[in-house]
Order: structure tokens, then sequence, then C-alpha cells
């Protein structure tokens, strides 16, 4: 051990210490579960602010914290295809090095999918993110929060959340406004 870590030990192994310690790590899960739910409700309540007036929309999943298809989804209204969501900009997964780029339902049923996932990569946006043979993101990069390493939950806690709500509501925003006109034309002619 260094020099801080035997303070630390002789510290922590003081038995009102220890007893403290083990009652803040029981807390610590869901804490830390709280401070992501709150601040993917802030990005959403950012998002859903921005669109007022428009035909864009915001659908958050909760119906499914912390799961892999934990999600938020920026959309126009048209972008459906059999009655689901077929085309978005979305962040997924939202408790983990949350990913954010273009996204397409596979299940959706949208007959020329692969037409569409070509014809979204071929835009110089899509040059600036990452590509893979996946089918669900045409492209995608990681957001700048892992929200599975304890130590980037600092940037949550309430003194800190703001700035970096907006980041992500700018990250996104940033889409679709640079992506939006081109990805309403591209899905017209491919569904």
């Amino acid at each position: 051990m260094n020099a801080y870590e035997t303070e630390m030990y002789k510290f922590l192994t003081q038995e009102e210490n220890f007893r403290n310690m083990l009652r803040i790590m029981d807390q610590f899960d869901s804490i830390r579960k709280q401070l992501i739910r709150d601040f993917w409700q802030e990005v959403k309540k950012e998002l859903e602010e921005k669109c007022e007036g428009t035909e864009w929309k915001v659908q958050y999943n909760s119906h499914s914290p912390f799961s892999n298809y934990w999600g938020l989804q920026l959309f126009r209204n048209n972008w459906t295809y059999n009655d689901r969501l077929a085309l978005c900009i979305g962040c997924e997964p939202l408790h983990q090095y949350c990913n954010y780029g273009v996204w397409i339902q596979q299940n959706s049923g949208i007959p020329k999918k692969d037409e569409l996932r070509k014809a979204l990569r071929s835009h110089e946006i899509a040059k600036q993110f990452k590509q893979d043979k996946g089918q669900w993101w045409p492209f995608w990069q990681q957001g700048p929060i892992d929200f599975s390493n304890q130590h980037h939950l600092i940037r949550l806690i309430p003194s800190n959340r703001e700035s970096h709500v907006m980041d992500y509501v700018q990250l996104v925003w940033d889409l679709k406004t640079n992506l939006g006109k081109f990805m309403d034309k591209q899905f017209k002619q491919l569904t």
C-alpha cells in the first residue's frame, strides 16, 4: 500500500468509521441509479422544451431502466413504419458508456432498411462517427460520460449536472440540425 492507502486503511478500520463506510456502501447503488435517472430526466426535459412547436418528439424508454435498451430518442412524427418508431437520433444504453447517433429500428418492417442505412452513412456528418456492420446504428459515437464508471458520477451530482446535461442535449440537437432534413428525405424515399 502507498502512504495514502495506509492512512485510509487506518482511518476506515476504526470501528465507527468502518460502520459508517458500510452504511454508505449499502446506499451507493441506489444513489448511483437515482443520479443517472435524474440526469436523463433533465436531458429529456431540455429536449422537449426545444421541440415545442415543432414536428420533433422526444421518447424516453423509462420502462426498462438499466437494461441495454434503456434509451432516449429524438424523431419526427412521420418516422414511423407499421405504427412503430423506425428512425431516430438516439442515445442508448443510458447507464453505461452511452452511444449517440442515428438509429434504425430493425423490427419495424422497413422494406429498404439496408438502402436507408447506406444512404445515411453517405452523409458528410457520418464520416465523423464510428460505423460498423451492425444493423441498428448506421453511425454512432460514445458520449462524454461513462455512466458505469463511478468516478464519472461526480458530473451527475446536482451542483455539477447542468453543463453535462446541456452537453448531451447539444450533441443530439446538433445531429438534428445537421441531419434532420436529410434523414427525413431519405426516410420518405426509402419507405
